[in-house]
């Protein structure tokens, strides 16, 4: 709030009498609370694309505020977002056809037109035109030396590619870099130097000489680096070139003594500076994340629980590509004695986690054990990396959840319906490498049906029950019915629970994975966990649904299918419902989804059966599912279609 009111007091002086003053203010309100509280990483994207479009209808109304509406833009720049993300926002590329129109770049002040380049840079939209203009506006009375050196950073920030763009002025980015580094000390001061020296490499080359005088520089400031700046320095060094394996260790001595500090998203940006960053002498170079993780591993020790489990997050968020580019297709060197040494320390400390933290050391283990089963990112030596302290450790983290779960707090369960639904998501992601996750799925599954009973909103309830799919989807892969099938009643009545509140079409993809699971091994029928009483509660569902007449998913058909086979009262309303489906959509069937449709054993002279196979062979299907239904008709030797 108190970062919105100041950019109100920088914009709205001129503007006292203007009706959309207060639009803007809340406007900008509204993006600093979201950037600074956040919401539920799913919905982050979607609530950026509302204020974005907000802010369209406002400029368009009154575009005597695009430069307010640059204060808008530079919350977007420091929102966490990706770059097709920030792309996606129709305001920056709307601000940016309207900052183009003759007279708006020249009544903008300093701050305003700098912050406005770097925005629009961030989200790689400045091209041509819109920096010829800037670079004009700035050499016209050497506005660009009159400027401040925090405007002058935001300047070097837009004007990376400008060099590129026209070589011929390649001496305006020459120019802005030698004003750069006669202020270091200045820079420094105002806890600007890693970003200066940043945007100093995106847009000139530097010399040997110059080199050593900025490592020089940055080597006596890292000490007294905050946070804010401190993420900045591996990108600035990859830029710079500075392959110093010193300047990295005093970089992660510094990090590792303000790691309880740093935000997950700052954490991300620091290691993802790191694995670009390569220290070393020449012909013998290493990535430099190397170098933070044996640091952090000298102090597990004395570091706090939550932030080893931001760094964890962090860990298991690294892409393959990326892991793959920086190490060569090896392994990280010291990642797996890293593993085994956090994975003791936080099982010492799990105790002391709150809810939020429990919640994310869950799923990093899920993601982590995915990835091993993958081998992507960190992981690729899976075979060393899961061993009995990574293991010891999850189940720690999932034992102190059970017990959480048990709690209740002024009545109501720690964990929401959507903290369970993620907790049984990253459960289900365990399930391959570690059975002993499966007693933590039961006590989630209860959880999830205690909540479900009072009101729920149809977003958590879809997100449950997305979950559910997953671990239907594993019982069916991994076929651990002896260890799992404690657990399926629960699954179910959890399932059955939240079939009213949910979307139809995310109910018919669970209640399909749910009969698909049922069906797998039991030739002619279902599992017994599969009560008929749930059965013909879901029919009840079905017929409701099968009356409103919406398009199922193609991938719900075949379970809903066997729901309806499994019950001998099951009306033709809906056989010719799902039929009709499977006719509108059979355009789009490969020969994995013909095959689903027999992945269960039809009776000898089923009429649905015989309906099945005379409705697949009237679609216009491609050649391989034309194939997969020869090959149903020729496992259905006494049926009269396939004769």
């Amino acid at each position: 709030l108190i970062r919105a009111l100041s950019r109100y007091r920088l914009v709205s002086y001129r503007r006292q009498g203007s009706r959309s003053v207060s639009s803007v203010v809340q406007l900008i309100n509204d993006a600093s609370r979201l950037q600074a509280h956040g919401v539920d990483p799913s919905d982050t994207l979607a609530e950026w694309h509302k204020i974005s479009e907000r802010a369209v209808v406002l400029l368009e109304a009154e575009p005597r505020e695009a430069s307010s509406l640059v204060w808008l833009a530079d919350a977007i720049r420091s929102a966490p977002l990706q770059t097709g993300e920030r792309r996606s926002l129709r305001i920056l590329t709307k601000l940016r056809s309207h900052l183009l129109e003759p007279g708006v770049l020249e009544e903008m002040g300093d701050d305003e037109l700098c912050t406005a380049v770097a925005s629009l840079k961030q989200a790689r939209l400045v091209n041509q035109e819109v920096a010829m203009r800037v670079h004009e506006l700035m050499i016209e009375g050497f506005r660009h030396e009159r400027i401040s050196l925090r405007n002058l950073v935001r300047l070097c920030e837009g004007m990376a590619d400008f060099g590129n763009m026209f070589p011929r002025k390649r001496w305006f980015g020459d120019r802005l870099a030698r004003r750069l580094v006669h202020h270091r000390r200045v820079l420094a001061e105002q806890q600007l130097l890693a970003p200066a020296l940043a945007a100093l490499g995106q847009m000139t080359r530097v010399d040997r000489k110059a080199q050593l005088r900025l490592s020089d520089c940055l080597s006596d400031h890292i000490p007294s680096m905050y946070v804010a700046e401190l993420i900045h320095v591996p990108r600035a060094s990859h830029v710079l070139r500075l392959n110093a394996e010193v300047l990295a260790l005093l970089c992660s001595t510094a990090a590792v003594k303000q790691l309880p500090a740093m935000e997950p998203d700052q954490l991300l940006i620091f290691v993802r500076g790191l694995m670009k960053w390569r220290v070393g002498p020449t012909g013998a170079t290493h990535p430099a994340v190397a170098v933070f993780l044996t640091e952090t591993k000298h102090h597990m020790e004395t570091l706090h629980p939550v932030a080893l489990v931001r760094l964890f997050r962090v860990l298991t968020r690294i892409r393959r590509t990326q892991v793959h580019e920086t190490f060569q297709g090896q392994a990280c060197l010291g990642f797996t004695d890293w593993m085994k040494a956090f994975s003791a320390a936080l099982e010492s400390k799990v105790g002391f986690l709150p809810c939020d933290a429990l919640l994310l050391a869950h799923v990093s283990f899920g993601n982590a054990f995915a990835a091993c089963r993958s081998r992507q990112g960190f992981f690729i030596e899976a075979e060393e990396i899961i061993g009995p302290e990574m293991k010891s450790c999850s189940e720690a983290v999932g034992g102190e959840i059970s017990r959480q779960l048990l709690m209740k707090y002024q009545g109501a369960h720690v964990f929401d319906l959507s903290g369970c639904s993620v907790l049984l998501r990253a459960t289900s992601m365990m399930l391959q490498h570690n059975l002993q996750a499966v007693p933590l799925a039961g006590a989630l599954f209860q959880a999830v049906k205690e909540v479900s009973a009072g009101p729920v909103e149809q977003r958590e309830a879809d997100r449950a029950l997305i979950a559910c799919r997953k671990w239907f989807a594993e019982y069916r892969e991994l076929s651990c019915t002896r260890t799992m099938d404690a657990v399926m009643p629960s699954a179910v009545s959890a399932l059955t629970g939240l079939l009213a509140t949910a979307t139809p079409s995310v109910s018919a993809q669970a209640v399909s994975a749910a009969m698909t699971a049922g069906s797998a091994d039991c030739s002619g029928g279902v599992s017994s966990w599969l009560a008929p009483t749930y059965l013909q509660e879901w029919l009840l569902w079905l017929h409701r649904i099968a009356r409103e007449r919406p398009l199922v998913d193609r991938e719900s058909l075949p379970g809903l299918m066997l729901l309806s086979k499994e019950q001998a009262d099951a009306s033709r309303e809906i056989e010719d419902w799902l039929f009709s489906d499977i006719t509108q959509r059979a355009r789009d069937f490969t020969d994995d989804d013909v095959d689903s449709f027999f992945c269960y054993e039809w009776g000898r002279a089923d009429p649905s059966y015989e309906r099945l196979l005379e409705c697949l062979s009237e679609c216009p299907l491609g050649e391989q599912a034309s194939a997969a239904l020869r090959d149903a008709c020729w496992k259905a030797p006494d049926s009269a279609f396939a004769h």
